[in-house]
């Protein structure tokens, strides 16, 4: 192959300036078919980026939302239980519960105040995900004792925003607590069922007439555990037992002080007996028996059922009665009469002030 001269360059034109702070080139040239083609083209990269931008502004929707992985999310979720901070916590879930009146910072605060969370391990089970889904067990402990729970990432669209699917814990708490104010870690509470983080949980009423008795106190780690509850029985506390006796006895005290026939307590008498004697209103004398007195001066409320603010007796006993009576005609002092209506079960509704005593 024989040598030969490179062939010259075919001669070029400087290419046109723009023009001054325009960017463009001056008049009367025309944009090569490959500029308009870039130019059209990074328009539409700017109109996409707009959209994209305004996906990805309705996707941010807090913490939670975010390209962290399955494991991730359960670690950061855990994190912020453990700074004590609800907000941040509820970010994180899939679906806020509907009641979150337990999920609050001072909820957090009094359950670690009571058993902080620590020693958090994290692992996520691969061989279990699916699609939108991946089990998450964590392993940690609440006031040093070890628990574990099982947790659930989801990414239920599929566009890598993994959120926590499960995360809160929902306790059957009871009905028994009607008029007693009950409270779960310091917060007050007006539903049967509770929804709490998990954590320390400590059921308590403020009410100084009662107290709690039982297991008040639970802790929660499994959102799939549901055999969480509190084992607890109502009584009434020292202030309400003292509060109980001294309406019982001033009712009795009122009632036996009458000298009429309606004198309250169960104790009224009739006018006229079966057998035809006719006592004398006004002149009644009643005086309780010994062991009346006794059963008075230690009296012990039945075990509370249904209603804790109704407290009942147990059976107080009998009484003597004298007084004037007329007997065929005839009227007579110091009468003393058999089988005559004795001091039942008292019932003593403590939300009033003083209470009210009933009598069947």
């Amino acid at each position: 192959q024989q040598p030969h001269a490179a062939s010259p360059q075919a001669p070029y034109a400087a290419s046109p300036q723009p023009l001054p702070g325009t960017g463009t080139p001056p008049p009367g040239r025309k944009l090569p078919t490959g500029a308009l083609i870039g130019i059209i083209a990074g328009g539409l990269v700017v109109v996409l980026a707009v959209v994209l931008g305004i996906v990805f502004a309705v996707r941010a929707v807090g913490p939670g939302r975010s390209t962290a992985g399955p494991q991730e999310v359960v670690s950061d979720y855990f994190a912020a239980l453990t700074a004590g901070d609800s907000n941040k916590a509820l970010s994180y879930l899939d679906a806020k519960p509907a009641d979150t009146t337990l999920l609050t910072d001072e909820a957090l605060a009094a359950s670690a105040a009571a058993g902080p969370i620590a020693d958090v391990v994290v692992t996520a089970s691969e061989a279990s995900r699916t699609a939108y889904s991946v089990p998450v067990t964590v392993e940690y402990t609440i006031g040093g004792e070890q628990v574990s729970g099982q947790f659930e990432a989801v990414d239920f669209e599929r566009d890598g925003s993994w959120t926590l699917g499960r995360g809160t814990i929902d306790i059957y708490v009871g009905d028994d607590f009607s008029g007693l104010n009950p409270t779960v870690n310091g917060v007050a509470i007006d539903s049967d069922t509770i929804t709490v983080f998990p954590g320390v949980v400590e059921l308590a009423i403020d009410n100084a007439n009662y107290a709690l008795t039982g297991t008040t106190t639970t802790i929660v780690s499994d959102p799939d555990d549901y055999s969480a509850e509190f084992d607890v029985d109502v009584e009434l506390s020292d202030a309400g037992l003292t509060t109980f006796r001294g309406a019982v006895n001033e009712a009795v005290t009122s009632c036996i002080a009458s000298k009429s026939l309606v004198a309250g307590c169960g104790i009224d008498l009739p006018d006229v007996l079966s057998d035809g004697t006719k006592i004398i209103d006004g002149t009644v004398t009643r005086t309780l028996r010994a062991e009346t007195q006794a059963t008075l001066a230690n009296l012990e409320p039945e075990e509370i059922f249904g209603d804790p603010t109704q407290v009942r007796a147990t059976y107080l006993g009998g009484l003597d009665v004298t007084a004037d009576c007329e007997v065929n005609g005839q009227r007579q002092t110091g009468c003393t009469f058999l089988f005559l209506p004795t001091l039942g079960s008292p019932l003593v509704d403590m939300t009033t002030e003083p209470p009210v005593v009933r009598w069947d």
